[in-house]
């Protein structure tokens, strides 16, 4: 009978994918989360091809400490809500230090417990186990020994009493400069003192449009064959109508590859590193689906900030009375 060393250990397995899995916040959820149709987390995947996102989970990992920052202006529905569980884990369990996830609103903030971050917890054995701490409604879950502090910005006096390391904000301009002050003293008592800010922009040279300007100013590029070289998407030059499912090169009547991305930062020295990512490197959203909800505004000007600010991820002017 050979040696009990020679049996599979599934518990030892699990032990040695956790050990690789501490170099950044995606290796880490792709050895240790389940998504609903049982696969591992990936961003690699035909269906859920977010390639883009690699590039912040590499620097989310790297931020200096104390007072590292990133900052991601958006379009919506990019997977950043996803990003944000798996570095406010990721940092628990790696970092062993508190984190605070804070959101817009109390009914956000319920519904994201509840549909998205229990169920995260409940599908992995290795989170599900430590996560076997203290729990407080939707405000509290304890994993690892830290504590995971839930907020909506709309309760600022509940933005108190705690320390959290690391604050991610989820659509950071739905927050008012006071929540966010008070979530910021959270990391006063703490070590790392990380900053992750993710949001669709609302106005020009305000919150999150501010942050990114302040920052490297990250553009994410896709190659183009004919030209040789990777290009930005630009709206309207990139949408056809006679190529609806293509990104088209916005000098050339080219077909972008949504394969082969890559960040061009236009200050990559800046003090933080900054993103800014709108539908166009989607996978679930067409340029031809950007082409109809641009024909639906039809003059009004409220849903022409409405497409800038969540479809286009830019910012938009005051809009005057």
């Amino acid at each position: 009978m050979g040696n009990e060393k020679d049996f599979f250990s599934a518990k030892q397995t699990i032990e040695d994918t956790h050990s690789f899995a501490g170099k950044n916040a995606y290796q880490w959820a792709h050895a240790c989360r389940y998504m609903p149709d049982g696969f591992t987390y990936s961003i690699f995947t035909e269906s859920r091809r977010m390639a883009y996102l690699y590039e912040m989970y590499v620097e989310a990992a790297s931020l200096r400490s104390p007072g590292g920052k990133i900052v991601i202006m958006k379009s919506a529905q990019m997977g950043l809500s996803e990003f944000g569980i798996n570095v406010a884990l990721w940092f628990m369990d790696m970092e062993e230090e508190p984190a605070l996830y804070m959101l817009p609103t109390e009914p956000q903030l319920g519904a994201f417990v509840e549909a998205r971050l229990d169920h995260v917890i409940a599908s992995s054995q290795y989170i599900r186990q430590g996560f076997s701490g203290e729990t407080d409604g939707v405000s509290l879950r304890t994993g690892w020994d830290q504590n995971l502090n839930l907020r909506s910005a709309g309760l600022v006096d509940r933005i108190s009493d705690f320390s959290a390391s690391l604050v991610v904000m989820d659509e950071r301009d739905q927050m008012s400069t006071e929540s966010v002050a008070m979530a910021y003293a959270r990391q006063d008592a703490t070590r790392n003192k990380w900053k992750v800010l993710f949001s669709s922009p609302s106005l020009v040279e305000c919150g999150i449009h501010l942050e990114y300007l302040g920052g490297s100013r990250g553009k994410f590029a896709l190659f183009c064959p004919e030209c040789g070289e990777y290009v930005v998407p630009e709206w309207p030059d990139s949408a056809n109508r006679n190529h609806p499912n293509s990104v088209m090169c916005p000098s050339y009547d080219h077909e972008l590859d949504k394969m082969n991305g890559k960040w061009i930062h236009a200050v990559p020295n800046a003090p933080y590193k900054s993103y800014s990512i709108d539908s166009f490197a989607s996978p679930t959203v067409s340029a031809g689906e950007m082409l109809d909800r641009d024909d639906a505004i039809d003059g009004d000007p409220v849903r022409m900030k409405a497409f800038f600010n969540l479809m286009l991820g830019q910012p938009t002017v005051e809009l005057k009375e």
